[in-house]
């Protein structure tokens, strides 16, 4: 298991414009090494962009937020990309549990319920 929830380096970033506008993609290098039957679940965590700048700035936030409040809980997962496109910023987790992703997850989105973030679980 991963000490962090994300690990800082390893990362490659990526841009293009498709058809909504400019695409920006970022994936954890080493994730094909992480051993997938330990890391059965995956979750996308959805954040709207209000605009451009500001939008870029408060995802970059809540992002950093997040992860911090994941690391405190020692939740087991590893965030393994972003994908910013249509206004809205995704970031993929794969989780070993549910039940230790859930709490902090849930707490962060109560504490900016200000801002309509969502979570998807596959």
């Amino acid at each position: 298991m991963a000490t962090t929830v994300c690990d800082e380096t390893g990362w490659e970033r990526y841009s293009y414009t498709g058809p909504e506008g400019k695409v920006l993609v970022s994936f954890y290098t080493r994730a094909k090494e992480i051993e997938r039957n330990g890391y059965p679940y995956c979750a996308r965590v959805i954040i709207p962009l209000s605009n451009a700048t500001e939008g870029f700035n408060a995802a970059n936030d809540l992002e950093d937020e997040l992860i911090a409040r994941l690391n405190l809980a020692e939740a087991p997962c590893l965030m393994v990309g972003t994908l910013t496109h249509s206004g809205t910023r995704e970031l993929v987790f794969q989780v070993v549990d549910w039940k230790r992703f859930r709490p902090p997850v849930g707490k962060w989105i109560i504490d900016n319920k200000a801002t309509s973030l969502d979570v998807s679980e596959h």
